[in-house]
């Protein structure tokens, strides 16, 4: 655990003074936290719901702020829960509003988490990444791994200029000539995917900020009328990460779910056989969102990378039965000669597909067979 203090505590507590000179005691919480507090905590609980959130996980909350996540997830009366932030003042609220004297809510300096190794099932941070240096960011996330169980899931959410709402924010940034204006910091998915890296971390997934990426439990209402249903988004762009422990592959690649994506292994063949000197893998993918971004073709086996190709080529029955042109390029052969696989037993093949911002994506295709002479 670090006791470093982070460069942007000053702006923080400078933020919230501000603030707390020109609103009431009835809205400075909320504007504190950036406005619709009700709102964004509803957001904030689905989004974790759905990546598996349970009544007797353990979450680590950094930037908690006022408690629009805490307060959301109060009622689950088996969670344990730490809240940390910069100030004392947002702590505090936060405290009051739960009214859970089992939850931990802790006045940090930055950057440490107050947390021991391995004790947290989701760590959370929500626009936190927004008003860091991308060195303080990245020793949260070598904390977030620290303090993650082995299959824990990290969320933080992140400002990129691909997306055109958040362009328009730093706009406004390069508008205001403010000596002290607030730090709006945009990251880039080459960015987070080298610091998952290097920190230890799986990257799961990235839903753009501009698309409905959160399902509702519930319609969400915004304090200007407007409801939401069905699906939401938090304006930022999300990234979720997984601490996979020892084994790179395990967890790391996960299936991108689009009704259009296809992908499949010709051979070997299903329950057939194959020498023990090596295989070669023909089969062929169609992923029509992802095809620009893909960086290679890759074959997995028990979790291992085992063989790989940039190369894809043209099938015309392929695009014949996907009603594509024919100059689409969708087929792949990959050899493989080190399955580490006896001869006499099974071995099980997946494929996977790595992209060029870091992602990576294990489908659902499998191929097993019997290693022979």
């Amino acid at each position: 655990m670090t006791h470093e203090k982070s460069q942007s505590l000053e702006e923080y507590r400078e933020h919230f003074d501000t603030l707390a000179k020109k609103h009431g005691d009835d809205t400075i919480y909320s504007q504190a936290v950036g406005g619709e507090f009700s709102a964004i905590g509803k957001l904030e609980k689905d989004l974790l719901i759905s990546l598996g959130l349970k009544e007797d996980h353990a979450v680590i909350d950094v930037g908690c702020g006022s408690g629009r996540l805490a307060f959301q997830l109060a009622p689950y009366r088996g969670m344990s829960y730490l809240g940390c932030d910069v100030v004392p003042e947002l702590l505090e609220h936060a405290a009051s509003l739960c009214k859970r004297p089992d939850w931990r809510f802790e006045h940090t300096n930055g950057i440490g988490i107050p947390a021991g190794d391995a004790s947290a099932d989701f760590v959370c941070f929500f626009s936190v990444f927004t008003h860091l240096t991308h060195e303080e960011t990245f020793k949260y996330f070598l904390e977030a791994r620290r303090t993650l169980r082995r299959g824990g899931i990290m969320v933080m959410s992140f400002l990129e200029f691909r997306i055109p709402s958040h362009w328009h924010q730093f706009r406004v940034s390069v508008e205001d000539i403010r000596p002290d204006k607030h730090l709006n910091q945009f990251v880039s998915r080459d960015g987070i995917a080298a610091w998952a890296k290097h920190a230890g971390l799986g990257l799961l997934k990235i839903f753009d900020g501009d698309e409905n990426y959160i399902p509702l439990t519930s319609d969400v209402r915004f304090e200007n009328g407007g409801i939401v249903s069905g699906t939401g988004t938090l304006g930022q762009s999300v990234a979720i990460l997984k601490n996979t422990g020892d084994d790179p592959f395990e967890g790391v690649i996960v299936d991108a779910i689009e009704p259009e994506n296809h992908a499949y292994i010709d051979s070997p063949k299903e329950d057939g056989e194959a020498s023990s000197k090596g295989v070669i893998v023909h089969g062929w993918i169609w992923f029509p969102k992802l095809k620009e971004e893909i960086r290679s073709v890759q074959i997995v086996a028990d979790g291992r990378l085992v063989g790989e190709t940039d190369v894809l080529y043209e099938r015309s029955d392929v695009s014949t039965v996907l009603g594509i042109p024919q100059t689409e390029r969708t087929g792949f052969t990959i050899p493989v000669s080190d399955l580490g696989v006896a001869r006499g037993e099974s071995a099980t093949l997946g494929l996977a597909l790595s992209l060029k911002n870091g992602v990576q994506y294990r489908t659902k295709t499998k191929r097993r067979f019997r290693i022979v002479a």
